[in-house]
């Protein structure tokens, strides 16, 4: 719905009738309260979305954190995994290291 005042053009946002869960009964999503049982809309409405927002938050956190453990577990896994490739290098650096130097050379 556009009205027109002035030569500015105001838009005014669509309202949607909800089904509202005290009566049964169908209400403006805009209206301050239900016309028939008389329960405040915008404040219940608000007080739902803010659950939501704080459900899906929670869910967030959780998810993160689980996330933040499998990745260190999955690091200790392949720490633990290449640490005997390693040491074997190591010794095998040793070994050489402790070799006299006229062996290493071919001539």
């Amino acid at each position: 719905m556009t009205v027109r005042f002035f030569a500015t053009r105001l838009t005014v946002p669509n309202m949607a009738l909800i089904k509202w869960h005290e009566c049964g009964g169908q209400v403006s999503d805009h209206s301050r309260s239900c016309p028939q049982c008389g329960t405040p809309v915008i404040a219940t409405i608000k007080r739902r979305q803010k659950a939501v927002l704080v459900q899906s938050a929670m869910g967030f956190a959780v998810a993160s954190l689980v996330g933040v453990f499998v990745w260190f577990a999955l690091r200790r896994v392949f720490h633990q995994l290449s640490a005997p490739h390693q040491n074997v290098e190591q010794e095998q650096r040793q070994r050489e290291s402790a070799l006299p130097s006229s062996r290493l050379s071919p001539i």
